[in-house]
């Protein structure tokens, strides 16, 4: 439910539930929203103005449910809570890069194959990409996701990388990178990561879709190698 600022904030100071509240840093502002009872009630608050300069020096310091790493760049613990009725999920699937090959039967997954020009293609033999997008027809709390190799690479390297909603780049939450050109030095070494991002991740916002997770998986050209993807949330 849209609700504007002066009536969510009273809601908020009314029920003394500073630490519901979630955020995420958008193009023009901030988009605000708590979860109570199984309904959810948001607003977007602009730069610059008397409600967003509000939010950042009376709520934002309470919200917990925000980025991970302080300014300093300093890691910092923090409390999560999870929506009500919702239940922790780890979702595995087994893909081969350079194809659409996987054992996924959700239909949560797609298999993007990317060439060197950084044009989608259908040919493997051109692969140095392979990109695994998540995204489900509901509201999800993120909580990480990571990517185990299955079978042995000789020459080359595996790069990998992840990002909330890769093709939004000027619309309201744009991109949000979670991991970022780490590179995977031998097989079955585990690389995990957990979310550094708000936990809930809606399924739109403004009919925009919002919830796709993108894996990134950059190898040497044409490459067949069998990677096992692991995406834990909570729905």
């Amino acid at each position: 439910m849209k609700v504007n600022w002066p009536t969510l904030r009273k809601f908020i100071t009314d029920t003394n539930l500073y630490n519901f509240v979630n955020y995420f840093d958008i193009v023009t502002g901030l988009y605000v929203w708590i979860s109570y009872q199984n309904e959810n009630f948001s607003t977007i608050l602009e730069s610059g103005t008397v409600n967003w300069e509000d939010f950042n020096n009376n709520f934002k310091l309470k919200a917990i449910l925000k980025n991970d790493i302080n300014e300093d760049g300093i890691s910092i613990s923090k409390s999560r809570h999870v929506m009500y009725g919702r239940f922790f999920r780890a979702q595995f699937v087994l893909i081969t890069t350079s194809t659409k090959v996987h054992n996924d039967e959700t239909g949560y997954f797609v298999i993007k194959l990317i060439d060197e020009n950084g044009n989608e293609t259908n040919n493997e033999n051109e692969a140095i990409k392979t990109c695994i997008d998540f995204s489900t027809p509901f509201t999800y709390e993120l909580y990480g996701d990571g990517i185990e190799m299955i079978d042995e690479f000789v020459s080359g390297e595996i790069i990998l990388s992840t990002v909330l909603n890769p093709d939004l780049d000027n619309l309201l939450v744009g991109k949000k990178p979670l991991i970022i050109n780490k590179v995977i030095v031998k097989c079955q070494e585990p690389i995990f990561k957990s979310a550094t991002i708000p936990g809930e991740i809606p399924e739109k916002i403004q009919d925009q879709q919002t919830n796709c997770l993108r894996t990134i998986i950059q190898h040497p050209k044409g490459a067949h190698l069998r990677c096992q993807i692991e995406i834990q949330y909570y729905a």
